[in-house]
């Protein structure tokens, strides 16, 4: 196991409550899966990819292409593509906080899951 590896697997060790902990454990085989990238700790998120950004204004840097933040009060999923393209599936979340890269909510329950990754690898009609 790589250095970065074992430092996102002692952050999701950490992750509370439980229930959380279950979401930040499948968004990390989904986004495992779904990307094809290593995963990258960066702070209190856990990354996938890498794009470059410059603003108008000049600043500049770079950032995950995608990554989840899982916090006690709700998980955080971050897209590079913003959630625009997403707007059918996450009608069908439920109770959630669009932001302008981030889709933030309760709980990653299998909606979300289907929203990012619409496979059928988990079961749709579940709810957490």
């Amino acid at each position: 196991m790589g250095e970065q590896s074992a430092a996102v697997r002692a952050f999701l060790d950490r992750v509370t409550p439980a229930k959380r902990r279950r979401d930040a454990e499948t968004l990390f085989g989904l986004m495992d899966r779904v990307t094809g990238e290593q995963p990258q700790l960066r702070a209190t998120a856990v990354g996938y990819g890498q794009y470059h950004y410059k603003y108008k204004s000049g600043r500049e840097g770079d950032a995950p292409a995608a990554g989840f933040a899982p916090r006690k009060a709700a998980t955080s999923v971050y897209l590079v593509d913003g959630i625009g393209r997403y707007e059918q599936q996450l009608a069908k979340l439920g109770s959630h906080t669009p932001a302008s890269a981030a889709r933030g909510g309760s709980g990653a329950n299998a909606p979300v899951l289907c929203a990012l990754h619409p496979t059928r690898q988990v079961d749709c009609g579940q709810d957490g």
